[in-house]
């Protein structure tokens, strides 16, 4: 791909995004925040599951 191509696919694409809405903003927002939270308290589960073997192991 030649970079002149490049450049009018890039131009093509920024004519056709718009801007979200509010209202889009914040469901991507609450939908994000749910899903750090969740991860991050599936990680801290997990680590205070293997502290707990870990402990009961004797290590």
């Amino acid at each position: 791909m030649d970079f002149r191509r490049f450049v009018r696919q890039c131009e093509r694409v920024l004519k056709i995004a718009t801007k979200p809405s509010k209202e889009e903003y914040m469901t991507s927002l609450k939908v994000i925040t749910l899903a750090i939270t969740l991860i991050g308290s599936i990680g801290f589960l997990i680590y205070i599951f293997m502290h707990y073997v870990l402990t009961l192991i004797g290590v």
